[in-house]
């Protein structure tokens, strides 16, 4: 890796190297999802236990995480400090901090997937669809890692085989991120029906889909850009960035789950006013409360869905 000389009396210029992964490793643990991992124990304590025990696997990857990228940094400023030969080397944290974020990546589509095939009644080819490109997301993922660990410096990286690697996993990840937010948005307006409170509950799950995939799949195309950048300029900008990756896909996952209090006050909410609605009938607005009853009914029966069912419906994801 090139080190030029550095203008303020430095022996070399880091600021583009470890200096950016310092910076990504910060920025990547003051967003640590604990206060989301909280809110959900504290807000869903009757959720089921598998359920539980995936929300702390993500949490423990995430950790994980951290700490690798802690150690890099300590290891390239503190360990070796004024090692100039250090900086070429490939430390293991520093490689395996890939390979977490990717597992990251995996356990969350997968469990977006689950989501879709529920919420599509089981369509096996779009799921399957999603597991494809997740599985190769992992598997090229696994190899970039691998090959990262297998070379002992940086400069010994074989440039070509790595940045295709790492590249083709990136756009498996956006594909998937894509897909999943795509067969959300459809899915959820098939869910669509007559009742103003049903329509306003689907488009905040509209709402949290596109934030989700936009937000996961943003990133990755920044993390590719920059990682062709890399190769070219001997940087390790993109690493810095990647750094965060692991954090918005694990946030994403709380950030599903956790959605699910709000869902869970507005039916609560539309609970209240039609009991409200209820009481202020007088004996004269019998006849008119049956009336618009029977109405409703017969407006349920063809769409076949209700804000209370959709509630349920998006609660039981």
């Amino acid at each position: 890796m090139s080190t030029p000389p550095s203008t303020n009396g430095a022996l070399v210029d880091i600021r583009g190297t470890y200096g950016a992964l310092l910076i990504g490793a910060i920025t990547s643990a003051s967003w640590n999802y604990d206060t989301a991992a909280w809110f959900y124990h504290i807000t869903f304590p009757k959720d089921r236990r598998s359920l539980k025990l995936l929300v702390a696997f993500v949490w423990s990857l995430e950790f994980l995480r951290a700490c690798l990228a802690t150690h890099a940094v300590y290891y390239y400023t503190v360990l070796e400090w004024g090692n100039v030969k250090a900086l070429e080397n490939i430390v293991w944290s520093v490689a395996s901090t890939l390979l977490t974020t990717h597992c990251v990546e995996v356990v969350v589509h997968f469990w977006f997937a689950y989501r879709v095939w529920i919420m599509s009644k089981r369509n096996k080819f779009v799921v399957s669809l999603i597991c494809f490109f997740t599985f190769c997301n992992f598997v090229l993922g696994f190899s970039t890692w691998l090959t990262s660990l297998l070379s002992s410096s940086f400069s010994s990286i074989r440039l070509d085989t790595t940045a295709t690697l790492a590249k083709t996993a990136l756009s498996c990840a956006i594909a998937t991120d894509w897909t999943i937010a795509i067969s959300l948005i459809y899915y959820l307006n098939e869910h669509r029906t007559g009742f103003t409170g049903t329509n306003m509950l689907i488009n905040r799950l509209i709402f949290y889909a596109i934030n989700i995939g936009l937000l996961t799949s943003v990133t990755d195309i920044v993390v590719l850009v920059l990682n062709t950048v890399h190769f070219k300029a001997r940087n390790l900008y993109y690493l810095a960035m990647f750094q965060v990756v692991g954090n918005l896909y694990a946030n994403s996952f709380l950030a599903s789950l956790n959605s699910r209090a709000s869902i869970r006050d507005k039916k609560a909410h539309d609970v209240h006013m039609s009991t409200f609605a209820a009481a202020s009938y007088s004996p004269r607005d019998i006849d008119a409360g049956a009336t618009h009853r029977s109405q409703t009914v017969v407006v349920g029966s063809v769409t076949g869905k209700s804000t209370s069912d959709i509630a349920k419906f998006a609660e039981d994801l």
